[in-house]
């Protein structure tokens, strides 16, 4: 459906103005017309407009990566975002105010056979079905991020290479990562701001195969909200708040079978990718923020990027009986920011509050929609990796832990933590429309359990 959508949105915007294909990225529109030429009389995407089977819902927003597109599949019932990222027709509508537009029951259903959990056949025994392991899966993922991040680093110029990519075992740039502006934190890569079409044609494939289509359109809206702050601040603070500064960066040799990595960051988003011995990792640290958690005002007014992740802790913090409440509730007080902040290790935390030992079902049901709304970011194999580690380590064995205020519109924290990952979520520097939220692994972050397996067998 995604490939068909772009064929027919090409089309329509072929008929407007002369636009090609790169063949080196599959399904990727790049338009032939230079930004200067005029845009062709009496074209114009609207909310309703069809092209085939498809139904082009809104514009999701704009920034550095180019146009989102929310487009509804009417056969399936399904919707899923579509990017275009070059060859914009000046007459492109400002974006639509954000409507809610749940899913139906049908396209529910659909989704959920698409998705990781629907090839899991216990709800939170969470066995693989057909015995298929995660890591067998992830050689799919592994090969499409190959083809990425080889063709992202063959449209570098020589002088961007010396920027983009770095030895494997450069730990010290690897684990270099934070969250805040980049006027107080300097980063290093290749940043959309100096890309050219090809290039940002070519970091937008590559995202994709890290990320599930819902993930890559969360990490699409945490980089427009840099724009709408950019608006709101009016330039009254210290920091550009430039949707294009973000940066993507490569270690090592992309292969299917070698050991190597990427990252994509800037401010409140922050993705790594590691491969060792052509297996995916958990691929962590992933560090996900909003600023406003939710848009207040103006055409993106209700806009809430981490919607899925704010909901759920809370619904999970609704349904505790008092004992429980009790036992979940560690401080009065929120942390002004995550508790790990940018540690490049981190260790579990304590207390961990009430556990799913004393969960009833519906409740195990709640946590389960919040750890999935972390795990259903990434990439349908990098997530089934993620629950293969949260079902090795025992459903009995998850916290969860609340801190601060529990009434909306009030500054609180939660944590959910099993044995081998934590997740954090956290209404930062006491501002209820700021978020900070994080997914770390205790072993795995950077690769890290794997490649001490790896060292291991090479060892002997």
């Amino acid at each position: 459906s995604f490939g068909t959508f772009a064929r027919l949105l090409r089309g329509a915007v072929g008929a407007a103005f002369p636009s090609t294909l790169d063949e080196g990225v599959p399904g990727l529109h790049r338009a032939a017309r230079p930004s200067s030429a005029p845009a062709a009389s009496g074209f114009r995407v609207s909310e309703g407009m069809t092209l085939g089977d498809f139904t082009l819902v809104r514009i999701l927003g704009r920034g550095g990566m180019g146009i989102v597109y929310l487009v509804h599949e009417v056969a399936r019932d399904n919707r899923f975002a579509r990017p275009s990222l070059e060859g914009r027709p000046r007459d492109l509508p400002a974006p639509l105010p954000h409507s809610t537009l749940p899913l139906s029951p049908r396209a529910k259903e659909f989704s959920m056979k698409r998705s990781t959990i629907g090839r899991v056949v216990a709800v939170f025994g969470l066995a693989l079905a057909a015995g298929v392991s995660a890591k067998l899966e992830s050689r799919r993922d592994v090969s499409q991020m190959v083809d990425g991040a080889t063709a992202f680093i063959e449209s570098l110029s020589d002088e961007q290479r010396t920027r983009g990519v770095y030895a494997f075992d450069d730990t010290e740039e690897r684990f270099n990562f934070h969250f805040v502006p980049g006027e107080v934190f300097e980063r290093h890569g290749v940043s959309l701001k100096e890309m050219n079409s090809e290039q940002k044609a070519r970091t937008h494939a590559l995202l994709g195969t890290g990320l599930s289509q819902s993930g890559h359109m969360t990490a699409m809206e945490i980089i427009e909200l840099e724009g709408i702050l950019q608006a709101v601040e009016a330039g009254s603070t210290q920091f550009s708040r430039d949707p294009e500064l973000y940066l993507m960066s490569v270690f090592g040799t992309p292969s299917t079978d070698g050991t190597w990595g990427w990252r994509f960051e800037g401010h409140h988003l922050s993705l790594h990718f590691t491969i060792v011995d052509g297996n995916l990792t958990v691929s962590a640290p992933t560090f996900l923020a909003t600023s406003p958690a939710t848009v207040m005002d103006g055409p993106r007014k209700g806009l809430r990027p981490l919607a899925a992740q704010e909901d759920a802790g809370r619904a999970l913090l609704a349904s505790l009986t008092p004992a429980q409440r009790e036992a979940a509730i560690i401080d009065d007080v929120a942390p002004t920011n995550i508790v790990t902040g940018v540690a490049v290790e981190v260790d579990p935390l304590s207390p961990t509050g009430v556990m799913a030992s004393d969960f009833s079902r519906e409740q195990r049901g709640l946590l389960r929609e919040l750890i999935l709304s972390y795990v259903n970011v990434m990439s349908e194999d990098i997530a089934a990796l993620r629950l293969a580690g949260v079902r090795d380590g025992g459903i009995d064995g998850i916290g969860f832990a609340w801190a601060g205020g529990t009434e909306v519109g009030t500054v609180g924290y939660y944590r959910v933590q099993g044995p081998s990952f934590l997740i954090e979520f956290d209404y930062t520097a006491r501002d209820p429309n700021h978020v900070h939220s994080a997914w770390r692994d205790f072993d795995g972050d950077f690769g890290r359990d794997v490649l001490m397996e790896h060292l291991q067998q090479t060892q002997h």
